[in-house]
């Protein structure tokens, strides 16, 4: 193999490794900035590149068979139209670079913090709820034995009837008239009634059981297309699921404001997975310039290297 030859294999594999590298960054690029759409994000990376590479050959062409007045006005034209797509990819590159050099360990560190955070949040309700349900189980033991004592009757039996029991006369009858074993068993069966409001509250939320280890792995092992939206589910679950579990407690204990035994706060932060622009401005420097020179040396390597025609005086 010839020197020449040597050099345009070169050349072409610099290209090719400068194109693969370009593709790879614009369409993570894009699919963190757009949020974890796939079709958007292949759409712009497939085009851009392939656009790049058409307008490079294009360039090589028209360098081997330039006049003496330079370039054709068309291309020209198609210099404007490479500017503008390299812009854009530049900054689609600029993007994964940030995210997946810079930021990675800070994303995956601020996932786990949600996860485990949400996790304390359901934890506390559970918590919370099961305290609440205990009392509420001994205070209603309490007041029935009262009746039956014939202590303050009158008012237990109006205490049962007020929130947060809410009984009828009958069913006051019905817990009065049980004796020994008996009424204990009532008593512990309205109480597993009322704890399991609260447990099927709770699991109608989390959903799946393994949700929390698997939202885990998706951190540990970077799973780049499960990213955007485990973010996204847990930063709704910090902010819906704690309100409503606040709500819950508000309802079933009557109480006039339910309260989690948790702050949120340090939880609703968001990442910058999505906001290019931010990330730029944190991470600018010199390594930014050189990364964005380095793969653009690499896609126009085959024109900066093709012989332009050569004119006699």
């Amino acid at each position: 193999m010839n020197k020449d030859k040597k050099m345009q294999l070169f050349v072409q594999i610099s290209q090719g490794l400068g194109l693969l590298l370009t593709l790879i960054g614009s369409f993570l690029g894009s699919f963190y900035w757009l949020e974890g759409s796939v079709l958007f994000a292949g759409f712009i990376s497939i085009l851009s590149v392939a656009a790049m590479y058409l307008l490079i050959q294009q360039f090589c062409e028209a360098k081997r068979n330039r006049s003496r007045s330079g370039y054709k006005p068309l291309t020209i034209l198609f210099f404007g139209i490479y500017a503008i797509i390299s812009i854009v990819v530049s900054f689609l590159v600029l993007h994964f670079y940030h995210v997946e050099f810079l930021e990675k360990e800070n994303i995956k560190s601020q996932g786990i913090l949600k996860v485990n955070g949400v996790h304390s949040i359901y934890n506390s309700f559970e918590t919370k709820a099961g305290n609440w349900c205990e009392g509420w189980k001994l205070d209603l033991a309490a007041t029935v034995s009262d009746i039956k004592n014939h202590i303050n009757e009158s008012s237990g039996r109006q205490q049962l009837k007020e929130k947060p029991y809410l009984f009828t006369e009958k069913q006051i009858n019905d817990l009065v008239v049980k004796e020994g074993t008996a009424s204990i068993i009532y008593i512990n069966e309205l109480h597993k009634q009322l704890n399991q409001v609260f447990k099927d509250s709770l699991n109608t939320l989390i959903g799946d059981e393994n949700y929390f280890a698997t939202k885990l792995i998706v951190f540990n092992q970077w799973d780049r297309m499960a990213l955007i939206s485990t973010l996204m589910d847990l930063e709704t679950r910090v902010k819906n699921d704690y309100l409503h579990l606040q709500n819950i407690l508000k309802n079933q204990t009557y109480e006039e404001e339910g309260s989690l035994d948790i702050s949120i706060a340090p939880l609703t932060n968001t990442t910058l997975i999505s906001s290019p622009i931010e990330l730029a401005k944190k991470h600018k420097g010199l390594m930014t310039i050189l990364v964005l020179l380095g793969f653009q040396l690499l896609i126009l390597l085959p024109f900066l290297l093709t012989p332009g025609r050569s004119f006699g005086n």
